[in-house]
């Protein structure tokens, strides 16, 4: 396979996604979507309100694969009402035959819905993201429910069960729970309406590269000198916010790399932070500071911060691949996407037992190693009552130095396979679909 070698390195790192896009371009395995013959008569519309399907982030990545998914089922057509920041005005986007885009600055409110509602006559309504930002749904559900029913995809990050929520609940036709800790809860409150449908993957973004690509890209990545050295490669991929423990990732890390020279005085390794460093807002950490200043760390030897971290799956792909393990030990995680999209190309992971990370290793740590958290604050800010999990950092270092012992090629084939069985977004679109015609069933009953 030709490799394009020419000022690579100084490229990838202006424009990360330029390498994977020239050098993998043969391999790559996205297709153009393919849909039903049937009529759009014989469709049933969903309302789906969420983040933008084109947005990446992981509720926008999620919507997009479930449209997609369940328009390829001849069965749907799905309305979004697409939230993306920065959109002055309300615009319409055509996304295929099947998929139509309302692209708007939030989440809606009861007049839009309305609008949408005369035009588009949802069958019904789906919602998705954060609480937050759907108060106009929960303070009109009665009235809403008078057009079409209403089904949350949802998770609630930590315990204690919210038992002050199950009349809220409970006035939804169907909650989908995307994390078994979730559907768990919501059980022990008494609603009655749940199912378990947990997130979904692509095995056309995500997989396993072959070998020669993965070291071709690890070369550019991180040099020729590096690769001939085996580094040791640790990737954490989350928002630079103080629930995903940046500050202490960077603080493990530093631990970690001075216990490894005392068991291995020739070992290279480098932890990638796949974030914005920057203190581009009140809640964000200036990583640089503390990695360079506070814990001795030398950027781009030590720890390395990509330029750009919107990038392409086919580079956030090619990224997990080259990694030896990915690791997530933040509290209040709901699901947490960036350590099962890692499993799905074989890379093991460390994380904090907590909310959703709870169910992503298995009982026997054989795809990974999930570490108890050693404290529980109970929190009251953004909910009356919620823990906040806190796992060891010490325990986190000692996680490291056994996943570098035992080498990736270990867990590899574990990820692999925990992936595929748990998480396949075939799974997904089946259980969606299973959900929206039993949902849809009742209400047409109820209303008779």
């Amino acid at each position: 396979m030709k490799v394009f070698w020419s000022n690579t390195l100084t490229k990838i790192l202006v424009n990360p996604g330029l390498f994977v896009i020239n050098y993998l371009g043969a391999n790559k395995r996205f297709t153009k979507m393919s849909y039903s013959k049937k009529k759009s008569a014989h469709r049933k519309t969903i309302l789906l309100v969420s983040d933008h399907l084109l947005v990446h982030s992981g509720v926008g990545i999620q919507s997009k694969l479930l449209a997609e998914g369940l328009v390829k089922l001849g069965k749907w057509r799905v309305v979004q009402i697409a939230a993306m920041p920065n959109v002055p005005k309300v615009e319409i986007i055509e996304y295929g035959e099947y998929i139509k885009l309302y692209q708007t600055h939030d989440f809606g409110d009861m007049s839009q819905f309305k609008r949408i509602s005369n035009i588009e006559k949802p069958d019904v309504m789906i919602i998705f993201s954060d609480p937050h930002r759907f108060d106009w749904v929960f303070s009109n559900i009665e009235k809403i429910n008078k057009t079409c029913p209403i089904i949350y995809w949802h998770v609630w990050d930590s315990g204690p069960a919210p038992h002050y929520l199950k009349t809220l609940y409970n006035l939804f036709q169907g909650i989908n729970c995307i994390s078994k800790k979730t559907f768990d809860m919501l059980g022990e409150i008494g609603v009655g309406n749940i199912r378990y449908v947990p997130h979904g993957f692509d095995s056309n973004i995500f997989y396993k590269m072959e070998k020669c690509d993965a070291n071709a890209f690890k070369t550019v990545l991180l040099g020729a000198e590096r690769f001939q050295k085996n580094t040791f490669v640790c990737t954490w991929v989350n928002r630079n916010m103080p629930r995903k423990r940046p500050g202490d990732v960077l603080r493990i890390w530093a631990l970690f790399l001075k216990q490894l020279k005392v068991i291995d005085k020739n070992a290279d390794a480098i932890l990638i932070m796949h974030t914005n460093p920057d203190k581009y807002n009140t809640e964000a950490s200036d990583l640089k500071t503390i990695a360079e200043y506070l814990l001795g760390l030398e950027i781009g030897r030590d720890v390395f911060f990509p330029p750009e971290t919107n990038a392409p799956f086919e580079y956030m792909n090619a990224l997990y691949n080259i990694s030896d393990v990915c690791i997530n030990i933040a509290y209040n995680e709901g699901f947490g996407l960036s350590t099962i999209e890692a499993m799905s190309t074989g890379c093991p992971i460390i994380v904090n037992e907590t909310g959703g990370l709870i169910e992503q290793v298995d009982q026997n740590q054989s795809n990974g190693i999930s570490i108890p958290p050693c404290a529980r604050i109970l929190d009251g800010v953004l909910a009356p009552y919620i823990f906040k999990d806190l796992c060891n950092c010490d325990d986190v270092v000692r996680a490291l130095l056994k996943i570098y012992k035992d080498k990736k090629t270990t867990y590899s084939e574990n990820a692999l396979k925990f992936v595929s069985k748990r998480y396949a977004l075939s799974k997904m679109i089946h259980r969606w679909d299973n959900s929206l015609e039993h949902v849809l069933r009742e209400y047409t009953r109820r209303k008779e």
